[in-house]
């Protein structure tokens, strides 16, 4: 299949039209779907040490897709959840809202040297207005209890 690289006006919701680069199939001159971002070079990356808390964040303040999550432990730890939520918001212990997209459980840590866990997602997880994070060692929607004090995660997640 023959493909062309040419540029398009594109309207966004705002209003704002932008010139954007578009692979056209050189058949039927529609545009070229692909599965993860090529114009921008890739995935951005987001990293954190988790801490003895819920670990709340705002991942990105605006509609993204979540590609993939690495989480690396340096010791042996509890199994605990990293919950996704569609929202613009840092969540706040106690008060988690149902909004939650995914709920990913992280395998208990057992070697003392260190281990990964990694988890990929090849057509990405789709958040329409915000990507934001929140930890706990329970899985349930309204589950608060923070993490231990001893844990030594790091939590990295691949979005665009």
């Amino acid at each position: 299949m023959a493909q062309s690289l040419t540029t398009l006006n594109v309207e966004f919701a705002s209003g704002v039209v932008q010139a954007m680069p578009m692979h056209l199939d050189g058949t039927t001159h529609y545009p070229i779907v692909h599965d993860v971002p090529i114009e921008i070079g890739g995935c951005f990356n987001y990293s954190v040490n988790l801490g003895a808390s819920i670990n709340a964040a705002v991942v990105k303040s605006g509609p993204g897709t979540v590609f993939g999550v690495h989480v690396s432990s340096l010791a042996t730890g509890l199994a605990f959840c990293v919950k996704f939520y569609n929202s613009l918001a840092t969540q706040t212990a106690g008060t988690m809202p149902t909004g939650i997209v995914r709920r990913i459980v992280i395998p208990l840590a057992t070697a003392t040297s260190g281990s990964r866990f990694d988890i990929v997602f090849p057509k990405g997880i789709a958040f329409t207005t915000g990507i934001s994070i929140a930890t706990s060692t329970e899985q349930t929607d309204a589950g608060v209890t923070a993490l231990a004090s001893a844990t030594l995660y790091s939590l990295e997640i691949d979005y665009a």
